[in-house]
């Protein structure tokens, strides 16, 4: 047999893939693919962790500067309720030196997170009529302003546990009030909290007994 014959032989019987080869090279692939798609998935939810920190980060600041704006410039803390919520008279919005519907604002708890709550109505006579502060704390306006009005709610937290109010006295004498609540994200926990103070309380308003005396603006 010649030199060009043997040559010849070789080529034609190692022409192409055997299957030995194209499993191998099957495999090769599946573990590239897998490892691609494993790789793929990890960076998915790397994104979404960093997105929902971001988006937590973005709640908890929100709610520090709502909270402190609306206690520091609150004329009372009404009332408090270490479990549910906490009631702010706001402003004296018309004037009449006294507590009405729309000057009043809840910070609560609600489905696992927390939020503001105020109160808007239509209706002249509700939005004029006075609120005692006896029947803010002991919850019969909260219950009345949800049967009479329309709630205007603001999240600010969608999603905490262990949420607590706390104020430095007793209400309506209250001057410092704390907000805390915890955070999870993944396996670690975060303990925040909200601290303000009144700016300037209307003791002027109160009586010796703590209520609002109706005191018309000259």
């Amino acid at each position: 047999m010649s030199i060009r014959h043997l040559i010849h032989h070789r080529s034609v019987h190692n022409k192409g893939m055997t299957f030995v080869e194209l499993m191998i090279a099957l495999i090769i692939t599946a573990i590239l693919l897998a490892a691609i798609t494993a790789m793929a998935d990890a960076l998915g939810t790397l994104n979404e962790s960093s997105d929902d920190r971001l988006q937590t980060q973005s709640e908890v600041r929100y709610a520090v500067l709502r909270l402190t704006d609306l206690i520091k410039h609150a004329n009372l803390i009404c009332s408090v309720d270490d479990v549910n919520n906490i009631s702010v008279w706001r402003s004296d919005i018309n004037g009449d030196g006294a507590i009405n519907a729309p000057e009043l604002v809840y910070v609560e708890r609600f489905n696992g997170g927390l939020r503001i709550v105020e109160f808007t109505t239509n209706d002249a006579a509700i939005m004029a009529q006075v609120i005692p502060l006896a029947s803010i704390q002991n919850g019969s306006t909260r219950d009345a302003l949800t049967a009479s009005c329309t709630e205007r709610v603001t999240s600010l937290i969608s999603q905490c546990n262990n949420i607590s109010f706390q104020l430095d006295v007793a209400p309506p004498w209250s001057n410092l009030a704390s907000i805390s609540f915890v955070l999870s994200e993944g396996t670690e926990t975060y303990q925040c909290e909200v601290k303000a103070s009144l700016r300037g309380r209307a003791d002027d308003w109160l009586d010796d007994f703590g209520n609002v005396t109706n005191i018309e603006y000259n």
